[in-house]
């Protein structure tokens, strides 16, 4: 029994000291939690770093779609219009530009289209109807989440025909916004369309005078 001993002595000796059960003390516990709790805090920061940028990016993506499908669908529109008329605002903020499309193919009617900025859906909508008739109540939604503009408030702007251009232009600025917070994205655009059969005769070059008379601006 004596040599037993003897030997879990010699053994206890030879691991430098240390019992072949010991645990940790509380010191070295602490010690331990405090260096994990620190390097999830810096990976927990990272990855909510890395997801915020990936949502706004994914809300910037999004807030530029709307923009282009509004630029496209103006660029087919105004290019042949052959008069515009003067944006003009509407109670509630809204605000409403007309042009007119004389010239169709197959001797089609003449086409009135009206875009309608409206603040308190944060959208763009646009309808048509054929000139001399009475415009559909209901507009198509174009693009939503638009912020209203930081000077008139008007998204549209009309140039006359005169000496400096020989056509009427629409200029057309548009900030569509996405997501919230850090998240948030904005696209902004600002772009002018020349209305090819426009002139300085067109009815609307005349200060009063407007195309698309039924035009109502609800």
């Amino acid at each position: 029994m004596s040599g037993a001993r003897g030997l879990v002595r010699r053994r206890w000796a030879a691991d430098g000291g240390a019992r072949p059960d010991a645990g940790v003390t509380l010191v070295e516990t602490l010690v331990a939690m405090s260096i994990f709790s620190v390097v999830m805090a810096i990976f927990m920061s990272a990855v909510l770093s890395m997801t915020t940028s990936t949502s706004r990016v994914n809300n910037t993506a999004d807030a530029g779609d709307g923009v282009r499908a509004v630029f496209l669908r103006l660029d087919r529109q105004v290019r042949y219009a052959d008069a515009i008329n003067q944006p003009s605002p509407a109670p509630g903020g809204r605000w409403y530009v007309e042009f007119r499309t004389a010239q169709r193919a197959g001797g089609q009617p003449t086409l009135c289209t009206q875009w309608r900025y409206d603040p308190t859906t944060a959208s763009l909508q646009v309808r048509t109807w054929d000139d001399g008739q009475t415009p559909a109540d209901s507009f198509s939604t174009v693009a939503t989440r638009v912020l209203p503009d930081a000077g008139s408030g008007s998204p549209f702007a009309v140039a006359l025909a005169g000496a400096d251009h020989v056509n009427q232009k629409l200029t057309v600025s548009v900030t569509s916004g996405a997501g919230t917070g850090d998240s948030a994205g904005r696209a902004s655009m600002t772009t002018s369309f020349v209305a090819r059969n426009s002139s300085i005769t067109s009815p609307s070059n005349t200060a009063g005078a407007a195309v698309c008379p039924q035009a109502t601006r609800p």
